[in-house]
C-alpha cells in the first residue's frame, strides 16, 4: 500500500516536473522570439534614423541654397516681372513659375524664421548655463571654510 502512494506520489512529481519544464522552455522559445523582434526594431530604427539625417541634411543644404540665390538675384525680381508681364508661353508653365517662386518665398521665409528660432533658443540657453554657473559659484562662496587644527 505505501509503495502504491509512493509510485502515485513519483508519478504526479515527475508530471509536474515535465509540465514546468514545458512551461520553461515555452518561456525560453517566447523570449528568444521577442529578442529578435527587438533585434529587428532596432535595426530599422537605426535605418530610418540614418534616413532622417540624410533628409535633415539634404533640406537645410536646399534651404541654404535657396536662400543663397534668392538674397543674390534680388529676391527674383526678374522671374516676378516675367510672371506679370504678357507672355507666349502656355498656361501651364506660368502656372508651374507661379507655384515654384510661391515655393521659394515661402522656403525662404521658413528658413529666416527658423534661424531667428534658433538664435533665440541659443541666447536662451546661454543664458541658463551663465545663471547655472553662477549659482554654483555662489554655493560654493557660501560654505564656510573648514576649520584645521
Amino acid at each position: 500500500m505505501e509503495l502504491l502512494i509512493l509510485a502515485i506520489a513519483m508519478i504526479i512529481l515527475a508530471l509536474g516536473l515535465g509540465f514546468q519544464i514545458g512551461i520553461a522552455s515555452w518561456q525560453i522559445r517566447r523570449a528568444n522570439r521577442y529578442k529578435r523582434a527587438t533585434r529587428r526594431l532596432e535595426g530599422a530604427y537605426e535605418h530610418l534614423k540614418d534616413k532622417f539625417g540624410s533628409l535633415d541634411k539634404y533640406a537645410t543644404d536646399i534651404s541654404w541654397l535657396l536662400d543663397f540665390l534668392y538674397s543674390r538675384y534680388s529676391r527674383f525680381e526678374d522671374i516676378e516681372n516675367e510672371l506679370t508681364r504678357d507672355s507666349e508661353e502656355p498656361i501651364e508653365n506660368l502656372d508651374d513659375k507661379k507655384k515654384a517662386l510661391r515655393l521659394i518665398k515661402i522656403t525662404v521665409r521658413a528658413a529666416d524664421n527658423i534661424k531667428g528660432c534658433m538664435k533665440t533658443i541659443a541666447s536662451q540657453i546661454s543664458l541658463i548655463e551663465n545663471e547655472f554657473n553662477h549659482d554654483e559659484d555662489e554655493e560654493e562662496d557660501d560654505t564656510p571654510p573648514e576649520n584645521e587644527g
